[in-house]
């Protein structure tokens, strides 16, 4: 069984990629790469990230491994509850 550091691990790889092909496929990188950075940088910062963990441990419990698919959706997850948190910030 995955140890919780090993499951951080592998949805903050997650993070990382969505976030970078989602502004290299919408061109964001090279038009405002400043802001992608920042952007990228708070998107990984240290976070409890118990919904993903929760997720990826049960996931894991059930299954006795990983899927394809599993951290990218703990860290589509994450991308959600940023979003969410951003949104409640400014409403």
């Amino acid at each position: 069984m995955m140890q919780r550091d090993d499951i951080i691990a592998q949805i903050n790889l997650s993070l990382h990629e969505l976030i970078n092909n989602l502004m290299v496929r919408t061109g964001l990188t090279n038009t405002i790469p400043g802001l992608c950075s920042q952007l990228l940088e708070y998107t990984l910062r240290e976070g409890k990230r118990l919904r993903s963990i929760f997720l990826s441990m049960s996931f894991l419990g059930q299954n006795g491994g990983p899927c394809k698919y599993l951290f990218r959706c703990a860290a589509s997850m994450e991308l959600f509850h940023l979003f969410v948190l951003i949104q409640d910030d400014i409403i």
